[in-house]
């Protein structure tokens, strides 16, 4: 006899075959955009926005053509009428698992994406989002299906919020294809995401976020003179800070000091033990994982070489039980 689980399996997929038995195969892009910061936005803040670029039809398909073959075994395993097993097995159906190409040499992936901000009156604000540099290495050529996804980074910077009035804004990312060729062609949006612009009350800590923040932002679009600035404020607000000497690790990185950010990186992850638990920095595997990068990149002095042992460099759990060992 069939099991309980097979036989409500078999269920669904009775249900969704119907469902969709006339519904035609379009292209299903999935585009998202997230706030670093929730949904009142001070201008004086860059804001971070994050689209997500995905095919979430092809990943149903492929799911439901796995639970079709499952279930296709134990019928055939399974002490069912003959009759009946072969109307269940004519009735289920494989689905087509669409797939998309976007990107080429002459119209690349990150040109395709945008993000669009209307403002209280209604209105499109002319270039307000701009791609940020970490988009450049997304792929120019992508193969959207169950497997394949791809995100981007934008902001608007604090320049342009501060000269823009108080009031509600909706940020949409969209994705253009109409004109381009070799791929597929159309248009998607993602839905709205709404926030209100205005200035907040200052305080000690809501400063040192509001840095943390400009800092990350700033880290995403590779801005070294920016991230020096805010490492510096981070500092000079809270010396014990993993996040500031961290962040003008990578200033240096980008500068190709590499000594200079080993000794910061180094820094930053002894203030993160010593501040332990620092919910608000990031893991020191991560910066470990930087500083692997660079050490391939320069022979350090005998003075500048990792601190910690090497137990604790490649993230031994016996040490510490939070880090995971380095793949």
């Amino acid at each position: 006899m069939a099991s309980k689980r097979t036989l409500i399996l078999l269920a669904s997929l009775l249900v969704a075959n119907v469902a969709t038995a006339d519904t035609p195969i379009t292209p299903d892009l999935s585009l998202s955009a997230a706030f670093e910061s929730d949904r009142v936005h001070d201008p004086r803040d860059p804001l971070l926005l994050y689209v997500g670029l995905a095919n979430p039809t092809a990943l149903a398909a492929e799911q439901h053509n796995l639970d079709v073959a499952a279930v296709k075994q134990a019928l055939d395993k399974g002490d069912i009428n003959t009759t009946l097993r072969q109307q269940f097995l004519g009735t289920l159906q494989q689905k087509t698992v669409p797939s998309f190409t976007l990107g080429n040499a002459t119209s690349p992936l990150a040109q395709l994406v945008h993000c669009e901000l209307t403002g209280p009156d209604g209105n499109l604000v002319p270039n307000a989002a701009r791609s940020l540099s970490k988009n450049a290495e997304v792929p120019t050529t992508i193969k959207l299906d169950a497997n394949n996804a791809a995100g981007f980074f934008f902001g608007i910077d604090a320049d342009t919020l501060s000269k823009l009035p108080k009031g509600p804004y909706t940020i949409r990312a969209t994705l253009d294809t109409r004109d381009a060729s070799d791929m597929w062609q159309g248009r998607a949006k993602s839905q709205g995401l709404t926030f209100e612009l205005q200035k907040r009350r200052d305080s000690a800590e809501a400063e040192l976020i509001r840095d943390l923040r400009a800092g990350i932002y700033h880290r995403i679009d590779a801005n070294a003179d920016a991230m020096e600035i805010y490492a510096r404020r981070i500092q000079e607000a809270d010396p014990n800070h993993p996040t500031g000497w961290e962040l003008q690790g990578d200033a240096s990185v980008i500068r190709e000091r590499y000594p200079e950010a080993n000794a910061l990186y180094e820094k930053a992850i002894a203030l993160y033990f010593k501040r332990n638990p620092s919910p608000d920095a990031e893991p020191p595997l991560e910066i470990m994982r930087k500083m692997d990068r660079i050490a391939t990149r320069i022979e350090l002095p005998a003075d500048l070489t990792p601190a910690v042992p090497p137990e604790v460099y490649r993230g031994s759990p016996e040490l510490h039980p939070g880090l995971n060992p380095t793949p």
